[in-house]
């Protein structure tokens, strides 16, 4: 006569991690296979399932800055010029480099320090405080992440690296920008210390 032997509990825990990975990884193919193909802009550098970066060539944005910060009255809501950047987005996390030069990056190319507050400088991770990330994804969102950087309020230097090499301060020279009637002074830039290809592969 046969014996009825009754699973144990760590059988059936053990059965149920094999079932449940093996569903997600089902769904995550069919996921995938679903996901509509997409024509890269040329500014894009780099894109994977969860990571995007391009790059932003010099232009003139309007910026904000809290009421009661540091910051001089008479700037916030003004047109700055910017120097051209580096945008890196991975999960919900925003990073920003900026550039020496107005043209596409290289890998081997070396970053500078973006010189805004609510920035880290040694990383280049965005303080995201305000800012309203966008909810789509894929190449529609690359613009939006872009507009919502510099709609929300800058409030505070993030870090202690310097901004800025210059001799005149952080806020004369954003002083002298004011307007977009002269091009950001790319030779202040600090460097960042690493590369295109070190900052998309870096995890943060």
């Amino acid at each position: 006569m046969k014996r009825n032997h009754r699973p144990t509990a760590a059988w059936l825990s053990a059965k149920r991690v094999i079932l449940t990975t093996e569903f997600i990884r089902r769904l995550a193919q069919g996921l995938g296979t679903e996901a509509p193909a997409e024509v890269l802009p040329p500014t894009v550098l780099a894109w994977t399932g969860d990571l995007s970066a391009w790059w932003t060539p010099r232009v003139v944005r309007r910026m904000y800055f809290r009421p009661n910060c540091e910051a001089p009255t008479g700037l916030s809501g003004e047109m700055f010029s910017q120097p051209p950047l580096v945008w890196k987005v991975a999960g919900a996390e925003l990073s920003v480099r900026a550039l020496r030069k107005n043209q596409r990056p290289r890998a081997d190319t070396p970053l500078m320090i973006a010189p805004y507050w609510n920035t880290d400088g040694d990383s280049g991770v965005v303080c995201q405080g305000s800012m309203r990330a966008p909810e789509a994804g894929g190449v529609a969102s690359l613009a939006a992440w872009e507009q919502a950087f510099f709609q929300s309020e800058f409030t505070h230097q993030t870090g202690v690296r310097k901004l800025l090499a210059a001799k005149r301060g952080y806020f004369q020279t954003l002083e002298a920008l004011k307007g977009g009637r002269h091009r950001f002074p790319t030779d202040s830039l600090q460097p960042a210390g690493e590369t295109l290809a070190e900052f998309i592969q870096r995890n943060r």
